[in-house]
């Protein structure tokens, strides 16, 4: 998948083009049998536009002071159906110290109880340590979201957009 997603990105396809494209290609080698939650996004440093497309993965959060944003999904999982009908990719401005947190499902799933965390409480986390820096809120999503025994990986990726 990674190979496939890399060769596309570099030729700059599209996300529409590229979604329908690594669909069929999971489709064809595993059927419906496995499935790719995906988000993929190309950023205008220009315009300050992100253009996005969510396939079933877990809503990333934009936060610009009281605004958090989550850009949910449009599509489901890749590699479910042999043929998408691939709506036209979101798009969000990314203001001047705006942030943007995408992270997998390993850190909403982490609990004593097995359930699944409310994304109320990562909007709220974001919102409350926007001025600190990135580090730190990184340290503080861990301590608070801290992985419980799990199998499951926990990725994150914060992005902060300078002015």
């Amino acid at each position: 998948f990674q190979a496939n997603f890399r060769t596309r990105a570099r030729l700059k396809m599209p996300l529409d083009t590229m979604t329908n494209e690594l669909n069929s290609v999971i489709f064809e080698n595993a059927g419906s049998e496995n499935y790719i939650t995906f988000f993929a996004g190309f950023f205008d440093t220009k315009k300050r536009i992100l253009l996005y497309i969510n396939a079933g993965h877990n809503y990333p959060v934009y936060c610009k002071g009281n605004k958090t944003v989550e850009l949910e999904s449009q599509l489901p999982p890749i590699g479910i159906f042999g043929s998408l009908s691939i709506p036209k990719p979101g798009s969000i401005k990314m203001d001047s110290d705006s942030l943007l947190l995408l992270y997998t499902d390993g850190l909403v799933e982490n609990t004593k109880k097995g359930e699944i965390r409310d994304t109320k409480e990562i909007r709220m986390l974001l919102k409350k340590n926007q001025k600190k820096s990135l580090p730190v809120i990184l340290q503080n999503f861990i301590k608070e979201f801290k992985p419980e025994q799990s199998s499951d990986d926990v990725t994150i990726l914060l992005l902060r957009f300078a002015g």
